[in-house]
């Protein structure tokens, strides 16, 4: 993917605070994207997607932060990690 210049791995929030499944973050930053999806404005975006695999949808935002995207997507973004909760 050239639509970012960051990409990271977080898992979705269970009720009960456990992960599962994962969403994808990225910058999106005027780089005509190598995806049949449609990006508008400069910004953080996320998707559903496993990496190594397509996304399962269409990316939602834009955000200011990748932090705001994470959370929006319901993810698990941990303070206390040096990765903040990102995974693979």
């Amino acid at each position: 993917m050239q639509a970012g210049q960051s990409i990271s791995y977080y898992e979705f929030a269970s009720d009960s605070g456990t992960g599962y499944g994962s969403l994808e973050a990225f910058f999106y930053h005027d780089v005509p994207p190598a995806t049949q999806h449609r990006i508008g404005d400069r910004g953080w975006y996320w998707w559903p997607c496993f990496p190594g695999c397509h996304p399962d949808g269409d990316p939602v935002g834009p955000f200011q932060t990748e932090r705001e995207a994470v959370e929006d997507a319901g993810g698990i973004w941990d303070d206390l990690s040096e990765t903040h909760g990102a995974v693979g």
